[in-house]
């Protein structure tokens, strides 16, 4: 699986349209899904990518 995610922080103009631009951020995660069951199991899940710390 492939999650991509960008982020848009502006638009830059110019006179000229060939001249226009944009600022952004971006971010790509590979891995492997599989289905998560389960109330206890979804909650801890969600709990693990929420409140994990960057790395």
């Amino acid at each position: 699986m492939c999650l991509t995610v960008t982020h848009l922080d502006g638009l830059v103009l110019a006179r000229s349209a060939f001249h226009h631009s944009a600022n952004y951020r971006s971010a790509m995660l590979f891995g492997t899904a599989r289905l998560v069951t389960g109330d206890e199991e979804k909650l801890a899940r969600l709990k693990a990518m929420t409140e994990k710390p960057p790395s």
